[in-house]
């Protein structure tokens, strides 16, 4: 059985949580979501933001990671990930994605 996504991947939401508009900061691999900790606090007033941590870049999701190695072998497993996790918190149209190196593709 897959694990909620929301759990999986720590997943933070934080920010305006009331704003209309959300950002979702995608990492790249070899860093968590405090990768994001300099430029988040930017945005906080005016946006929802949300954080999360790719499957193996943390202690808690390494198991679900070995589990499922071959769903991380290319971009597609961390892709699929994304939609699921925006799917869950139910975001629409006036949502922006910031990514780094992985997260940007």
């Amino acid at each position: 059985m897959m694990p909620n996504p929301l759990t999986r991947n720590n997943v933070t939401v934080t920010g305006n949580r009331g704003a209309r508009k959300t950002i979702v900061f995608v990492n790249g691999l070899g860093t968590d979501q405090s990768y994001w900790n300099r430029v988040t606090p930017a945005f906080a007033n005016d946006y929802r933001l949300v954080l999360f941590d790719n499957v193996g870049a943390i202690e808690a999701n390494q198991e679900y990671f070995r589990e499922n190695q071959f769903r991380y072998l290319n971009v597609n497993g961390y892709a699929t990930d994304l939609l699921e996790i925006c799917s869950t918190l139910d975001l629409n149209g006036d949502t922006v994605l910031v990514g780094h190196s992985l997260g940007a593709m």
